[in-house]
């Protein structure tokens, strides 16, 4: 069947709605991936000098990679950015998740945006049976790039999309939190009640 592809927002009415907003908002760039729009570095540019609201880039990270597009981020005014990290640094898990080779991309995107200095969020998809151990290697590989501060989400995998998987396979938060507190010594009482169960 045909497919209709709709254009990208025209940036001007995108900070026409943004500017009408009654409150400070954190303002989430994503998808399908923002970084495949030319004109993204003026439009945080724009969003950073015409609103008050908090810009947060989400994306697969593999521009980054570029240390000169990582520095037109900086220079628009980009402080926040949310990678994602399913295969950490290991090419097999990115084939199997996403369907690429992709990490060295990705570990050259954690590295610049640590020397860039953001403030990142890495976002990891657990598929059981697949990347079960990235719960123990993202920390490690992250210090290990220069990345000491921010947060780590693992989430398990959507009932929707390519790796649908029945509920019972599916890895559920509660084991997720208990691997999380065994591999990082945390109390699971203390972390779970932070934390929303599935």
């Amino acid at each position: 069947f045909p497919v209709t592809i709709s254009p990208d927002m025209d940036k001007n009415m995108l900070l026409d709605y943004v500017k009408r907003f009654l409150k400070r908002v954190e303002l989430r760039l994503i998808g399908a991936e923002p970084t495949m729009r030319k004109d993204l570095p003026e439009i945080i540019y724009r969003l950073n000098t015409e609103t008050r609201h908090r810009i947060i880039l989400l994306t697969n990270g593999l521009k980054l990679a570029s240390r000169n597009y990582v520095n037109e981020l900086k220079s628009a005014g980009l402080k926040y950015v949310y990678v994602s990290l399913h295969g950490v640094d290991n090419d097999d898990w990115y084939d199997q998740i996403d369907g690429m080779r992709c990490a060295k991309n990705k570990v050259m995107a954690v590295e610049n945006v640590a020397e860039a200095g953001f403030e990142v969020d890495i976002g990891c998809i657990l598929v059981k049976g697949i990347n079960d151990r990235a719960i123990e290697t993202i920390h490690p590989f992250l210090k290990s790039r220069g990345l000491n501060n921010g947060m780590i989400r693992f989430k398990n995998v959507g009932q929707l999309g390519r790796y649908q998987k029945d509920r019972s396979e599916n890895m559920k938060m509660d084991e997720i939190l208990r691997r999380c507190a065994d591999v990082w010594k945390l109390d699971y009482e203390k972390i779970s009640s932070m934390a929303y169960l599935s």
